[in-house]
């Protein structure tokens, strides 16, 4: 493999410029992965194809950029598992295949000398995700099917244990957004005795087999070590952690419409501690038929949440909803959500009392033309 450079130094007879080839493997490892940040994926995954050096560099130093949309990590019952990476409409799958217990990774439709730990390294690059997604391979649709659909489960066990037993898990990753985990307590464990990158908005976690005590003394482990919300049932729980740690104001972001509904729900129970406020959000961009009719069920079922809990429904003075407007300004100048300050057209205010304190509610509420916008957000005022 060969560079071609050129130099404004010596013109060149004919072009102005003067060129010399050199070669790709005499060039620093530091120049040769600056060359490989002005290329785009298909083609630094076309170079995996080409020569030794480029394959080595980009199996260890991973070919993605630092923030993707979502990674996926799904296995199924015929000794594989699928990485896929996708970021701006692009999805990237690596398959780690098992034959005869030898071990090959396929990207872009080409085999590879592979393993676990090559699995783990190609995603090195990656800092950021907005969703980490590790489900079931499937849903089963018959009973005397779930026994063939989670025959897949030994071989993700293989692969995340490799992860745990060298420090390996998305070695890169910083920070997440959400997190979505379906799979047996054992995969469970694994996954989380390795976790290292900060969730900042929600974990999912739906345990699929296993003894119910078991999964909810395990659950309320990981809840105790996070500041969180937790609510669950039976096998499914689900968190909402707080952006700003400590007792300073909560954003949360966007969220989808049973992690909000399961928030407002626990903040109308529970209150919001010693926090001044929490502010969160969920933004509907999905197309329906009845956009107007969908919104009214929405706030319906949001209307009914507060009425349950005992929240009253009430009256604000010109006043004071100024004094609100202004705690929430200041509460935003504070942190890096400022994009989250807006105009809601419809505000619906209610007020709970925790014992000796008074916590007021506010449903922020998007016009009607626009997507289905909900601000909730709870105020300690005494």
């Amino acid at each position: 493999m060969t560079l071609e450079i050129y130099s404004k130094r010596k013109p060149h007879p004919f072009l102005g410029l003067y060129s010399k080839r050199i070669s790709f493997n005499r060039l620093p490892n530091e120049l040769k992965l600056l060359c490989f940040s002005f290329l785009d994926i298909e083609a630094l995954l076309r170079l995996l194809r080409t020569a030794y050096a480029p394959r080595c560099l980009i199996f260890s130093h991973g070919p993605f950029p630092k923030k993707v949309d979502q990674i996926s990590l799904v296995a199924d019952f015929s000794n594989e598992v699928t990485l896929s990476v996708a970021w701006r409409g692009k999805r990237v799958p690596i398959k780690l295949k098992t034959h005869q217990e030898k071990d090959t990774i396929e990207v872009n439709h080409h085999l590879f000398d592979g393993s676990p730990s090559r699995l783990w390294r190609l995603t090195r690059s990656i800092e950021h995700v907005d969703l980490l997604l590790i489900p079931l391979w499937t849903k089963p649709v018959f009973p005397h099917l779930d026994s063939i659909v989670r025959s897949g489960t030994p071989q993700l066990e293989r692969v995340l244990k490799v992860a745990k037993k060298e420090a390996r898990f998305f070695p890169g990753l910083k920070t997440i957004n959400n997190v979505q985990v379906e799979s047996t307590l054992d995969v469970v464990k694994t996954i989380f005795d390795t976790f290292r990158p900060a969730i900042h908005n929600s974990l999912q976690v739906e345990v699929l087999r296993g003894d119910d005590a078991e999964i909810s003394a395990y659950c309320s482990t990981l809840f105790e070590k996070r500041s969180c919300f937790f609510w669950g049932s039976a096998s499914k729980y689900y968190w909402v952690f707080m952006s700003t740690p400590g007792s300073g104001t909560i954003f949360i972001e966007d969220l989808q419409w049973f992690l909000f509904k399961g928030l407002v729900n626990k903040v109308l129970e529970e209150g919001i501690g010693d926090s001044p406020a929490l502010i969160a959000h969920h933004i509907d961009t999905a197309q329906h038929t009845d956009p107007e009719k969908h919104r009214h069920t929405h706030l319906r079922s949001l209307r009914k949440l507060f009425e349950e809990a005992g929240a009253e429904s009430v009256w604000l003075s010109p006043a004071e909803r100024g004094e609100i407007r202004a705690r929430l300004v200041a509460a935003y100048k504070n942190s890096s959500e400022t994009r989250r300050i807006k105009y809601f057209p419809k505000t619906f205010y209610f007020v709970k009392t925790f014992g000796k304190k008074q916590q007021t509610f506010l449903l922020n509420v998007s016009e009607k033309n626009a997507p289905f916008h909900v601000q909730f957000v709870a105020l300690s005022l005494h």
